[in-house]
């Protein structure tokens, strides 16, 4: 038991918790400042009121603070993680979404058109290619 009398399963529900209340934190300041852009295909529109998005930004400023002392009267120690574990972990999963959408797996769904079949392939294994390039890097 810590000092305060908190057990090892208490604090690391504490520490996630709060790792998730700030990292939320900063989701949404990020979200405060969104800009369209070209390429994305999910847009967000800013269905905020005048004075809400400072309003917004003004809480978040003001429990980012009161998560980290938190954390420090309840002795919570930050998390570490490697940039290239996190990295990986991404590309894999871009890599298994790719995976499914080959067209011999959208069958579930309904035939898939051999033509179209072929194109859907094609663009996927182009995006397969590039994927697997970025898992090579990080995997050295």
């Amino acid at each position: 038991m810590s000092k305060a009398g908190l057990n090892q399963h208490h604090l690391r529900r504490l520490s996630t918790a709060m790792a998730a209340i700030d990292a939320t934190g900063g989701r949404l300041l990020e979200l405060l400042d969104y800009k369209p852009s070209a390429s994305s295909l999910t847009v967000i529109e800013d269905s905020l009121l005048p004075g809400e998005r400072e309003s917004i930004r003004d809480g978040i400023e003001q429990l980012r603070p009161l998560v980290m002392e938190f954390a420090q009267k309840h002795g919570l120690r930050a998390s570490s993680r490697d940039l290239r574990r996190v990295m990986v972990a991404e590309v894999s999963r871009m890599w298994t979404i790719l995976e499914d959408l080959h067209a011999r797996k959208l069958r579930g769904m309904g035939a898939v058109p051999g033509a179209i079949a072929a194109e859907i392939d094609q663009d996927v294994d182009r995006m397969l290619a590039i994927v697997k390039e970025l898992r090579e890097v990080l995997m050295k």
